[in-house]
């Protein structure tokens, strides 16, 4: 039976982990844990020896650890140093999320709460791993894939929950099909205005017509670690060049400030640079604005296509493409999940009255619907 309880207007829905074949991945995970800190440990204190030998011993650079043993030359320093902390990156990356599932299997449990139109989803092991909040509206409807309960949206694909018995999942399915099914809009007017959600919202232009504005948020966020990357090889590649007796040593030091040029590059456009599409009829234009400067690029006539391929792994990649006076623009993709790039698709055709086109594998869109 699940474990339901009152929760404001609504319900609390509750699974927890549980039962024994879950403790030998745990422990297995447990060791892993144990060498990544180790590697950890070793990584970031040899990236800092090698920053405080480029950097030299200063009183503002006291605190770093000192090199150990003769280090190589400026160029293999500074090469060594670019792989450390790409490695170091990915990782740290690694290893959190090994904590989060370690955590998950011990102590997790999921949370669904029903209430009113709204759907909140939690994720907690300890501490909240991750947490949606979904209308009613928004919802396309529920499925199971594997061992998971999957609820589909406009824009993406939820887990519901993973943990519980076969019969829990069961049950909440069964439970959550009869408190959407009354709430359920078969009119595409009710439907929400942003076709998906995280990554568009819908604004207004100056003539008053509707365009779909870039979020932003995780593109400035990837911008400025690009920054801090490249910053970081700019620094490095002038630290070591001014210690160089001889040009033949300037070669190492000028790649590393060419790619952390770009870098730089990279990290200034994502940082600065805001995209709004524009649709009109039979048109979309597509407008780049950084700077107080705007730059357009006009797809006309307007062609959308759903492309659905599989890669050399075997997922499903869904991407929607808009092609128009011989210019193309792979405009959003998603693996395994069709609904991010079809709703915006849905939502292009509507608003420029192009066709949304098919195109790919039959196979993968029969499944898709």
């Amino acid at each position: 039976m699940l474990e339901r309880e009152p929760h404001g207007s609504g319900w609390r829905i509750t699974l927890h982990a549980k039962g024994v074949l879950r403790f030998f991945p745990a422990a297995f995970l447990l060791l892993w844990l144990c060498g990544w800190a180790v590697g950890e440990y070793f990584a970031g204190t040899l990236l800092l020896a090698l920053a405080g030998h480029a950097l030299g011993q200063h009183g503002w650079t006291s605190w770093l650890p000192l090199m150990k043993g003769v280090p190589p030359e400026p160029p293999v320093q500074l090469a060594f140093a670019g792989f450390l902390l790409f490695w170091v990156s990915f990782w740290t990356w690694g290893g959190l999320t090994a904590l989060g599932q370690f955590l998950a299997l011990l102590f997790g449990r999921e949370e669904i709460v029903i209430e009113g139109d709204t759907l909140e989803l939690r994720h907690v092991a300890l501490v909240t791993l991750r947490r949606a909040r979904i209308e009613a509206s928004q919802i396309r409807g529920f499925n199971r894939k594997h061992a998971a309960l999957l609820v589909e949206t406009r824009s993406k694909r939820y887990s519901v929950a993973t943990l519980g018995s076969v019969e829990e999942r069961d049950e909440l399915a069964q439970l959550l099909n009869d408190w959407h099914r009354p709430r359920r809009q078969p009119n595409r007017a009710a439907e929400p205005a942003t076709p998906a959600e995280g990554y568009f919202h819908v604004g207004v232009d100056e003539t008053g017509m509707r365009s779909l504005v870039a979020d932003v948020g995780l593109q400035r966020g990837l911008g400025v670690v690009l920054l801090v990357i490249g910053a970081g090889l700019a620094f490095g590649a002038w630290a070591i060049a001014r210690h160089s007796d001889s040009p033949e040593r300037w070669l190492g030091p000028a790649i590393a400030g060419g790619i952390g040029a770009l870098f730089l590059y990279g990290g200034g456009w994502l940082t600065l640079v805001r995209e709004s599409w524009h649709p009109r009829s039979g048109s979309l234009e597509l407008r780049r604005h950084a700077l107080g400067m705007t730059w357009t690029t006009l797809y006309q006539p307007v062609a959308l296509e759903l492309v659905a391929s599989t890669d050399s792994d075997g997922d499903s990649r869904w991407t929607l493409e808009v092609r128009g006076e011989g210019r193309f623009r792979r405009f959003i993709s998603s693996i395994n999940d069709p609904n991010l790039p079809r709703s915006v698709g849905e939502w292009l055709s509507e608003t420029t009255g192009a066709p949304l086109r098919e195109k790919g594998e039959p196979s993968l869109f029969e499944r898709a619907g």
